[in-house]
């Protein structure tokens, strides 16, 4: 009954482009959500660790190459970086930054050279994962200062002798004494002002390494229960 009274209303024409904004409108939704920060909504249940969990690594002295990363294989890429200077320069000579969130695993990162920043922190962990490096996210939610927005932001963290630092598509040197000081930095350094955060464990949500080898889908879930208020 109703599809006859609309019709009768509208004429075809009417009809068909009211058929199409509504289309139009669904669509727009959609790519909105999904867009909407680095850590678009998924299904998978991801481990959390605590801050305190993080040890401290001595990088693996590597003198830094101009290097042709597209002629290697993933697994030459991890095999080859050694340090976290040098697995920064593959995300930024290697990698396009975008702003779909395709959820690639390493192997298809690798492959496609294209990324958000989701994708950028699983390379880096990827690339250092067989140099004593834990394969672990920093998962952030706050106020960007470009655009008044509040949405997700994910890097690779680690902890060197000189302090936490952070790779990804928005790289923090190792000088920060403390996790939550190097959360905090990103407002001055990268005009992203985070509240809260949160660690992920790759290795212990993934246990056969399916986040750097498959096909999985590796998007991460937009409501996590355990975020760290930022101090």
């Amino acid at each position: 009954m109703i599809n006859i009274i609309v019709y009768n209303i509208m004429s075809k024409h009417k009809l068909m482009k009211f058929v199409g904004n509504i289309i139009g409108t669904i669509a727009l939704a959609s790519s909105l959500f999904f867009n909407s920060g680095c850590v678009p909504k998924h299904y998978k249940t991801y481990t959390t660790i605590p801050s305190s969990s993080i040890v401290t690594v001595k990088p693996i002295e590597q003198l830094e190459k101009r290097i042709d990363y597209s002629k290697m294989t993933y697994q030459e890429a991890i095999n080859y970086v050694k340090h976290p200077y040098v697995a920064q320069d593959y995300l930024d000579r290697h990698l396009i930054r975008t702003q779909w969130h395709s959820g690639n695993t390493f192997k298809n990162t690798h492959k496609e050279r294209k990324g958000a920043c989701l994708s950028y922190a699983i390379a880096a962990a990827a690339l250092l994962s067989d140099d004593d490096y834990q394969s672990i996210l920093l998962v952030m939610e706050g106020l960007d200062h470009k655009t008044g927005k509040y949405y997700g932001h994910v890097v690779f963290p680690y902890k060197s002798e000189k302090g936490f630092g952070a790779l990804g598509n928005t790289y923090m040197p190792a000088k920060y004494s403390t996790l939550n000081d190097l959360v905090k930095a990103f407002s001055d350094e990268h005009k992203f002002t985070p509240d809260k955060y949160l660690l992920i464990d790759l290795n212990k949500t993934f246990p056969n390494k399916e986040w750097i080898d498959s096909d999985v889908n590796l998007q991460l879930p937009r409501k996590v229960l355990d975020y760290i208020e930022v101090k």
